[in-house]
């Protein structure tokens, strides 16, 4: 029929009907309807029923773009040989959307034996797709393809130019992942173009493509008309290990083409010798690159040869405290060669609230002696890789390390073989003292209010190794107690609470311990120094800690001491002393107390009926308010003369 909604009510008899044996077939015959509706409903019927491939195969076939994009999809989430074969199919599809979908899936889906088949296919832009991936796995398969596209020469028809160039482009991407050096010299030529997005790439190329014969040739670059190829040359002698042209890397024009990230890999290329160049790194806007820099200082410390923790000084000037708290943490460790590696590991693979990682201490020496021993140019592919950390999923960082380590066995082997354990020229007693130190930094850098869970952390653990120092080393005990003093007045109560049991582990006197709970300022600390003020003291002594607290205090701690006074005094005696206290809300709560106990104590009656010749104006109030709600005649002349003064319309 002509009109879609016949259509819809047969797809509807079908689908009703699919367990007949005729059915299947006139389904996968909506995927050829020409209402889009239509086609996207039977395929999405088909595959909920049949998970298997025949509905996939016969979508792929459909007249319809978008249905055969809907298959490409289903057929990549499978994951297995036979879609990939699906797949291949759609290679040679003339519509480019869909064939570069379906090489697409191929390429996410590592499908090698797939890629290497679609080496052949009938369209370029298929092809140089799938050489690109197979370089970045190293394999040699994809050279031809490569070369072929991105030396190519420009074709004398102005029309077919930008595809020429977009296929070469693609194609150079795909050489500077394979760092093949026999293209050196056609990438030198490529130099000389008049395109920009051609000759750029072309020098991205030489930073991995480049023989250590032909460096001579690229320092010849430095000079070239074109500012990005100027840096890229540069680019490439520093990941050569030549020093002399990394003040070139950090100028206001290389910065506009190099990002922080490929800094941060061009020092990491000079392996120990440049780790001063590093701690810039560790003070980065960006919270990746901070993160990144401190673990090649942790990375290179480990596989350190001279038994000096220089790596972990340096970062103890680190501006964020996140980074100085490591530091310290790693020269507690550095004293034993097995502790410190054991806190490297576990410091890589720590991902603060998330889960943390589980990469192995093997796979740890390994990038270690490779940033140490590695050539610079193997320094700075190992180094771009860590680049993967700052992604929450592990998965990621092993598919990228697995094919570094495979494309770079022999040197992960030789610079393995040259790491040696090494044992730490200063003593435990030394690194203890340096580590106190920075911790008492961490704890005496005033917290916020605003503080984040991450930045409290920093503070919590530098407390918690304060501590345990403390109690470790008997002297430390001293130097500790102010430190844990002043944290007491930090505005996050898990800091000063934390404070607080460190103190009272560390022996201080339960009045000095109290008195400086109340001089803190919390009424979550006040109470607990009222607590240990009342504690060893005789019943009457307590008791009149307490009632000086209530009578004399300013703010929420005076009601905290009247409720903990109430426990040995009751309610009425403690609210009949509280009427005269400073604090205004414990006045009126010691009228609240009076007037719930009323009905129950003479006393509290007695204590309420006084409370209207208080000379607080408010506890007059209060207390006529209660007794005239308990029809006491006491409050009448309060009352009256409240009337008689009121100026509050309300009243």
């Amino acid at each position: 029929s002509i009109h879609a909604d016949v259509r819809r009510e047969a797809l509807t008899e079908v689908q009703a009907q699919i367990g007949e044996p005729w059915a299947t077939p006139l389904l996968y015959e909506f995927f050829h309807d020409a209402d889009p509706g239509l086609r996207k409903d039977a395929f999405e019927f088909a595959v909920k029923r049949n998970k298997e491939l025949p509905p996939l195969e016969a979508a792929v076939r459909s007249r319809y773009s978008d249905t055969r994009l809907l298959a490409i999809d289903g057929l990549f989430k499978k994951h297995m040989k036979a879609a990939q074969a699906v797949i291949l199919t759609v290679l040679a599809d003339p519509v480019a959307a869909v064939r570069l979908a379906a090489i697409d899936a191929l390429v996410d889906d590592e499908a090698a034996d797939a890629l290497k088949t679609a080496l052949n296919a009938e369209h370029p832009d298929v092809r140089v797709r799938a050489a690109g991936a197979l370089a970045r796995f190293g394999d040699p398969a994809a050279l031809a393809v490569l070369r072929e596209l991105a030396f190519a020469p420009e074709p004398t028809d102005p029309s077919k130019v930008p595809t020429w160039k977009a296929l070469g482009e693609t194609a150079l991407i795909g050489l500077t992942a394979l760092g093949d050096p026999s293209v050196f010299p056609d990438l030198l030529k490529l130099l000389d173009s008049p395109h920009a997005n051609v000759r750029q790439p072309a020098a991205i190329s030489l930073i991995y493509c480049t023989p250590s014969d032909g460096l001579p040739a690229v320092r010849t670059a430095l000079g070239h008309a074109d500012p990005a190829v100027r840096v890229y040359a540069a680019q490439t002698l520093a990941l050569k290990g030549d020093v002399t042209v990394h003040p070139l890397l950090f100028t206001a024009e290389a910065e506009k083409l190099i990002s922080v990230g490929g800094q941060l890999n061009a020092v990491a290329a000079l392996g120990p010798n440049g780790s001063a160049k590093l701690a810039p790194f560790l003070d980065s806007a960006d919270e990746s690159i901070r993160q990144r820099a401190l673990v090649l200082h942790l990375l290179l410390e480990l596989a350190g040869t001279d038994g000096t923790p220089d790596l972990l000084l340096q970062a103890l000037s680190a501006k964020a405290p996140r980074t100085r708290l490591v530091a310290a943490q790693g020269l507690e460790a550095f004293h034993d060669s097995a502790t410190f590696r054991e806190f490297v590991q576990k410091t890589v693979n720590d991902r603060g609230d998330e889960t943390a990682w589980k990469i192995s201490p093997e796979v740890i020496d390994e990038l270690a002696a490779v940033l140490s021993f590695g050539d610079p140019l193997v320094r700075a592919l190992a180094c771009s890789t860590t680049q993967h950390f700052a992604v929450k999923e592990q998965a990621r960082w092993n598919q990228v390390w697995g094919v570094f380590a495979k494309r770079n066995a022999k040197a992960v082997a030789a610079a393995l073989g040259r790491m040696k354990v090494v044992k730490s020229k200063l003593y435990q007693v030394e690194l203890r003292e340096l580590a106190f130190g920075a911790y008492v930094g961490l704890v005496r850098e005033q917290g916020s209010g605003t503080a984040t869970p991450a930045v409290i952390r920093v503070r919590q653990t530098a407390l918690a190794r304060i501590h345990t120092i403390a109690t470790a080393d008997k002297t430390y005990a001293r130097p500790a107690q102010p430190v844990l003093t002043q944290a007491l007045s930090d505005p996050n109560q898990p800091v000063r609470m934390q404070a607080f049991e460190h103190l009272q582990s560390l022996g201080v006197s339960k009045t000095t311990l109290g008195a400086e709970s109340l001089e803190a300022g919390f009424t979550d600390l006040g109470v607990k120094g009222l607590e240990l003020l009342t504690d060893d003291t005789s019943s009457r002594d307590g008791e009149a800690v307490l009632e000086r607290v209530l009578l004399s205090r300013t703010d929420d701690l005076a009601t905290e001491a009247a409720k903990l006074l109430i426990k040995t005094r009751k309610t009425v005696p403690v609210a009949t002393t509280a009427l005269d206290a400073v604090y205004e809300p414990l006045r009126i709560q010691a009228v609240n107390w009076l007037a719930a106990e009323y009905d129950d104590s003479a006393d509290a009656q007695k204590a309420l009926r006084g409370a209207v010749n208080s000379r607080y104006r408010k506890v007059r109030e209060e207390a006529a308010f209660a007794l005239a709600t308990k029809k006491d005649l006491a409050a009448f002349d309060t009352l009256a003369a409240l009337l008689k003064e009121a100026t509050d319309e309300e009243r």
